[in-house]
Order: C-alpha cells, then sequence, then structure tokens
C-alpha cells in the first residue's frame, strides 16, 4: 500500500524548501525567483540522490536521502550514518532509510552481496586475486596508466594501485588488516 506524501520543511532552509517522505524536493512560492511551488529534480552525486538548495544567492549539495531522514527522523545519532535499507542509492523514500553505524551498514551488504570491501566479504568479486595481481603488474610495466588497467581487468582504481604500490592481492590486505586490528 502507498503511503501518502508528506511535506515537512527542510532543515536551514524552512520557507524556502521541503522535503516529502516520497524522497521528492519542492521550491516553496514566494522563495526567492520562485512564483509557484514546483518539485524540483536534481542530479546525482557518488550514485546518491542530490539537489543543490540555495539560501541568500549561495547553493549548497545535499544528498536526499539524508534531507529525508533529517527532517523525518531527526539528526543522526552520533555515530551512526543514513543507509539505504534496499541498498539502492537512487531510493530516498523514508520507508528505505534508517540510521546504522557504518560498520552495521557494511555487513548488511556483504549480507545483500552487494559489497567490494576485503575487509568484510569473503566473497568478494571486485578485489584482486593473486592471478590477477601478476597481470596488472605486466600491464603497469607495460605502461598502461591505472584508468586503463581497471578497465581492461574490470576492477576498481583503488585495488589495482593497492597491487602496484603495495604488491597486496586481496587475501594479503586482509591479512594485514586483521593483524593490524588486534
Amino acid at each position: 500500500m502507498n503511503a501518502p506524501e508528506e511535506w515537512r520543511p527542510v532543515s536551514r532552509y524552512e520557507g524556502l524548501y521541503e522535503v516529502s517522505n516520497l524522497g521528492r524536493i519542492r521550491r516553496l512560492a514566494g522563495s526567492p525567483q520562485c512564483w509557484k511551488t514546483r518539485v524540483l529534480c536534481g542530479g546525482t552525486r557518488n550514485g546518491y540522490l542530490s539537489i543543490c538548495l540555495y539560501r541568500d544567492g549561495i547553493g549548497k549539495k545535499f544528498s536526499v536521502h539524508r534531507l529525508v531522514l533529517m527532517a523525518f527522523v531527526g539528526a543522526a545519532p552520533p555515530g551512526t550514518e543514513g543507509t539505504h535499507k534496499d541498498h539502492d542509492r537512487t531510493n530516498a523514500r523514508l520507508s528505505n532509510l534508517e540510521y546504522l553505524t557504518h560498520s552495521e551498514n557494511e555487513k548488511n551488504k556483504v549480507r545483500a552481496g552487494r559489497s567490494s570491501c576485503p575487509v568484510w566479504g569473503e566473497q568478494n568479486p571486485m578485489a584482486v586475486r593473486p592471478k590477477s595481481t601478476a597481470a596488472i603488474l605486466t600491464l603497469r610495466r607495460q605502461g598502461f596508466s591505472y584508468e586503463r588497467i581497471r578497465r581492461r581487468l574490470g576492477y576498481r582504481n583503488i585495488h589495482v594501485v593497492r597491487v602496484v604500490i603495495l604488491g597486496q592481492h586481496w587475501s594479503q590486505r586482509r591479512q594485514t588488516l586483521g593483524s593490524n586490528a588486534g
């Protein structure tokens, strides 16, 4: 069943903008250069819905999910971050958002199979395996850029850089992190 849309003022932008429990932002009529209330369309930044809000001629970018949580739940408790229950960064509906610690969020990503973090996941499809380490080093010696290696082999830049600079593949990185944790 669909929840009815509820609008609340955006903190520090009261009288200018409102945010809804469905993850939409609107600019209010009567605010500077706005003669009629209208729903805004933002963009994405790092995969998250984002919007630029203006006050006194100065714009500031915000993640929509953070605005929704702030308006409907309140400020994030210390040590927590706003997270998406379904791991879809573009779903900023209140019913999909919650505050969790970073550790809880990362563990949820692993359970959902959406983590490329070598610290948390035993199954890490993005991490560099020992066999690929040699391929990365060979390509780098041949003059390939990190970006070109990344695109060619399908790894994240950070993993390619770790192999080249630190000489570590995923299991070595896990052992290093594990030994430093104790």
